[in-house]
């Protein structure tokens, strides 16, 4: 008898623990849908932002406009990260955080992280120096934009919790390991370093030390997380070492590898092209909502050379779609009367019944999720670019998908 009631507790234990990690999971779902949508809805007017930013940098401005511009630059790329930073924890909750390998410059990409960085440590007095190990090679493979992420999350950091004396990021050492080789960095600063408790909870997403430093310097605690979560990605770690009022040392390595010289070649062309001035002959049809939107993107593709034809929704999309010979079609996603994923499943299940031929269609979408990217392809969608679209992201598509450019 006392077994049967033990049997019976541990059963409604089991089911106790079974609906307490269905809630668990379901809160940590409804947690990074929320963020999914948030990041949707900002990278709308974001889109509308950076691309009349992109459009007017372009144009004759006197030295004093072209101060305001930078500053407005800067503080949307800001904007940018906070919001790419929110987009990353939602997908580190569900897993879905990959690298891509490509081959990259080294040095130049610190150095350029470091260059941007200058201007806002000038504006407060400090000094941010840059060293480096010279056995370092040229050129390595990994992931470039989150390599980026990493020294550009750490270094910014830095600056925002320094208010004087100076601020360091630094290549100390690298140790080879068969065909890849470990790198070893260090971000110092003079800053006003991390209460012991809060060192604790540092990594853990959405905390900072205390309110004061919420208040006084911004930010979610986000990006240090997400950090983390590359590093260790990258077959890495890292630590930190601060005293109160003391400054701060964050110290990470990350295994990187050797590019071919072929992939090298290939790379070094691609960015002697990308010198030039691209120019495109064709008719693009877009699909989009946005008013502001409309206007951009219309503006970024005139200025490459190609006729605009606008349609508002997706019904009136798909009318034109199948009225007209276009050489590219752009479809947002979400839309009023017909959405952009069965807009697409429409026009090719007509292109299929009617025998026309394929027409490229690319989602220009703010939704920007691995299985967003995966439901736009098996619509039948061709490639994929995520709102805010800049001017370089829009040449390479265009590339792809329409004939070679002409270079002015």
């Amino acid at each position: 008898m006392e077994l049967v009631k033990e049997m019976e507790k541990r059963e409604e234990t089991e089911q106790e623990l079974k609906v307490a990690l269905g809630e668990v999971e379901a809160a940590s779902k409804a947690k990074s849908d929320f963020l999914a949508i948030v990041s949707h809805e900002i990278r709308t007017p974001m889109n509308g932002i950076l691309g009349m930013l992109d459009l007017v940098t372009d144009s004759e401005l006197s030295k004093m406009q072209r101060d305001y511009l930078d500053t407005a630059n800067r503080s949307a790329e800001t904007l940018l990260r906070l919001l790419n930073d929110l987009l990353d924890f939602s997908k580190s909750n569900q897993g879905g955080l990959k690298l891509e390998r490509t081959a990259f410059l080294f040095k130049e990409t610190v150095e350029e992280i470091t260059s941007l960085m200058a201007g806002r440590a000038k504006k407060k007095g400090l000094k941010l120096s840059f060293s480096w190990d010279d056995n370092a090679p040229d050129w390595v493979s990994g992931d470039p934009i989150r390599f980026r992420q990493i020294i550009g999350n750490l270094l910014g950091n830095a600056v925002k919790f320094t208010e004087e004396g100076e601020v360091s990021v630094s290549l100390t050492h690298l140790e080879r390991e068969d065909e890849l080789i470990r790198y070893h960095f260090e971000i110092m600063d003079t800053g006003i370093g991390i209460d012991p408790e809060a060192m604790e909870t540092l990594f853990e997403p959405f905390t900072q030390a205390d309110l004061f430093m919420t208040r006084k310097y911004g930010g979610t605690g986000v990006c240090l997380g997400v950090s983390k979560e590359l590093i260790e990605l990258m077959d890495g770690c890292i630590d930190v070492s601060s005293e109160v009022q003391g400054g701060s040392k964050f110290s990470f390595n990350i295994v990187l590898g050797e590019p071919g010289a072929f992939e090298i070649e290939r790379k070094m062309a691609r960015a002697d092209e990308l010198r030039g001035e691209d120019h495109f002959h064709g008719k693009v049809l877009v699909v989009e909502d946005d008013a502001v939107n409309q206007r951009v993107i219309r503006l970024l593709l005139e200025r490459l050379g190609l006729e605009v034809q606008i349609a508002e929704n997706g019904q009136t999309g798909f009318d034109y779609a199948i009225q007209h010979n276009w050489d590219l079609i752009f479809m947002d996603c979400q839309m009023p009367v017909l959405e952009g994923v069965s807009v697409t499943f429409k026009i090719r299940a007509y292109e299929k019944q009617h025998g026309l031929s394929h027409t490229a269609i690319v989602a220009l979408t703010a939704n920007a999720k691995d299985s967003d990217r995966i439901a736009c392809k098996e619509a039948g969608m061709d490639d994929f670019l995520a709102k805010p679209v800049r001017r370089t992201e829009l040449s390479g598509v265009l590339e792809t998908w329409l004939q070679e450019p002409i270079r002015v």
